[in-house]
Parts: C-alpha cells; sequence; structure tokens
C-alpha cells in the first residue's frame, strides 16, 4: 500500500522550494514501498538512500530494480539499506551515506480492524505508536548529529548547539 504523505511531501518539496531537493543526497526512513524517495529521485535528487526494517529491504532493491530505467534518466543513484530504530548501532552503508535531508512520510498510523485481523493472521511483531516514538527521536539525533559533524564523530570539537545549528533538514509527513 502507499500512504497518501509520500505522494503529499514530494509535491510539497517541489512547491515550497523547487530547490529543496535537487542535486541533494536524500536519506529516506521508514521506506516502505520506497515511493517517496523513489519520486524525489525524479525530482533530480543526487543520491536517495532508502531505509527501513531489514525484513522491508528486499522489497525496496526489487522497487528500485524495476524503476531503474526511469532513475537513470534522472541521474540518481538510489540504493536500500536496513535502519533498525531499536538498534543503536547503524548499517554501515546507512553510516556512510553523507545526505543533505532526512524524509519520512506516515510514520505513525493507525491499523484498522481488517488491518489487525491479517496482522494477528500472520503473528508480526506489531509495534504501536507509543513503542517507536523513542527510538525514532533518538534515530534522527544520532543522525542529524553525525551529519551535522564533519568529522561524523560525537568526539567533534564542536559544541552541541553548532552541530544542531548545522543539522540536515528533516522532512516529516502525516496523513
Amino acid at each position: 500500500d502507499v500512504w497518501r504523505g509520500a505522494i503529499a511531501l514530494p509535491r510539497f518539496l517541489k512547491d515550497s522550494d523547487v530547490d529543496a531537493v535537487r542535486g541533494k543526497r536524500v536519506l529516506e526512513l521508514a521506506s516502505g514501498t520506497g515511493i517517496l524517495g523513489l519520486s524525489l529521485a525524479l525530482e533530480e535528487a543526487r543520491e536517495v538512500l532508502l531505509t527501513d526494517k531489514e525484513s522491508m529491504c528486499n522489497l525496496l532493491s526489487k522497487n528500485i530494480e524495476q524503476n531503474g530505467a526511469i532513475i537513470a534518466r534522472y541521474g540518481c543513484n538510489v540504493q536500500a539499506a536496513p535502519l533498525d530504530w531499536f538498534c543503536a548501532e547503524l548499517d554501515p552503508t546507512v553510516a556512510a551515506f553523507r545526505f543533505d535531508i532526512i524524509v519520512l512520510s506516515d510514520v505513525f498510523y493507525e491499523v484498522g480492524p481488517a488491518q489487525t485481523q491479517l496482522l494477528c493472521d500472520l503473528k508480526p511483531i506489531v509495534v504501536w505508536q507509543e513503542e517507536i516514538v523513542e527510538p525514532l527521536v533518538r534515530t534522527l539525533r544520532t543522525l542529524t548529529l553525525r551529519a551535522a559533524s564533519p568529522e561524523h564523530t560525537e568526539s567533534s570539537g564542536r559544541d552541541f548547539q553548532s552541530r544542531i545549528e548545522h543539522a540536515p533538514p528533516i522532512y516529516l509527513c502525516a496523513s
């Protein structure tokens, strides 16, 4: 399924600032199908890294491959990598990626009765909204502080306030 925020955020970025994405390196969190990041690739982003939990990375890679010809026309490099908000250690691909902006959409959502039954039938580990807020904020903090420091280390000589002022923008859309 494609959530409305994944459609709305690229439109918003294009309408509000035509250069918001152009030539930028974009990190997408909780990519799901990847439609948000793939859309930004078509808005002339330089690079896009789609991230989600490990179990979603095959789908992301498949969607990147299926859209490869279109993406190539725009000259964007798109790849996928796992990012577990509950794990303090970053995947090497994520840790090495130098990004200019972070995007995420529809991270918080309500599960209706039909989806609840399906989820119960499949018996996955369901993480409710309240349980992901703290790990999400911790992940965003880690990523932005790393990006704000040229050395990408916590032991940088720059003070916290200076690092925050140089942190990349985060665009979040909830529908």
